[in-house]
């Protein structure tokens, strides 16, 4: 997925931005008064630096005063920004090199777009892989090897339900088991719980199990018991 594809969702162009001989004081002020953490330092319209109040307070604390600096004599370090054609996905890894709660984004060239709030990427993050309250958290452990996802998408699909995202870790380098992590449209996540569990698959955590009442899985795991006992 393109990052651009989220900037309909999350970029901000109008967020400020400062070319780097703006005046120092000017631009601690408008950070004060805006309620930001930091803002982009811009030359001649390509990115260069975030700045926030930690690296006003190292200045005030070594000159004592702002008086007659731009922002271009500060020192600051050179920043991470993130290209609007990057993929998403592999620019999520690069996620923590950036302090601060926004995050440069530049286009062709290095000039500067505008800015992407890192709790708006997040949200997105999360819309994608459908992680939000609707649908259903189900962790399989399986072999490390020997075992097709094809293999496990098959079982769920044949239970009425629907893999909507996944993803995998091994919990241990020492281990030989996978887990699975999916977020599913169950029509009745009892069944496939119980379902999967018969085909082999060891369950480590399924949440909810089912949306109905406590009523009806009582009688679900009486119906799930008999069948069991034939």
């Amino acid at each position: 997925m393109r990052l651009s594809d989220c900037m309909v969702h999350c970029l901000e162009r109008h967020y400020p931005a400062f070319e780097d001989s703006a005046s120092a004081a000017v631009v601690l002020g408008v950070l004060r008064r805006e309620g930001l953490e930091a803002v982009p330092v811009l030359r001649d319209g390509m990115f260069v630096a975030l700045v926030s109040y930690a690296d006003f307070d190292r200045i005030l604390e070594k000159k004592g005063t702002l008086e007659g600096l731009t922002m271009r004599r500060l020192g600051l370090k050179k920043g991470e920004a993130v290209a609007s054609g990057d993929d998403l996905f592999v620019f999520f890894s690069r996620l923590g090199s950036i302090s601060g709660p926004v995050i440069p984004v530049v286009g062709e060239g290095g000039v500067f777009e505008g800015v992407v709030r890192k709790d708006k990427l997040l949200g997105r993050i999360a819309e994608i892989f459908h992680l939000g309250e609707d649908g259903m958290t189900l962790e399989l452990e399986v072999p490390v090897s020997g075992m097709k996802i094809s293999e496990v998408i098959e079982a769920i699909e044949k239970n009425d339900a629907t893999v909507q995202s996944f993803g995998s870790y091994i919990p241990s380098t020492e281990g030989e088991e996978m887990v699975i992590i999916l977020r599913l449209a169950a029509q009745d996540p009892f069944r496939l719980v119980k379902n999967l569990e018969k085909y082999g698959y060891v369950i480590r955590y399924a949440a909810p199990l089912s949306a109905v009442t406590d009523e009806d899985l009582k009688e679900k795991a009486l119906e799930f018991i008999r069948f069991m006992d034939l």
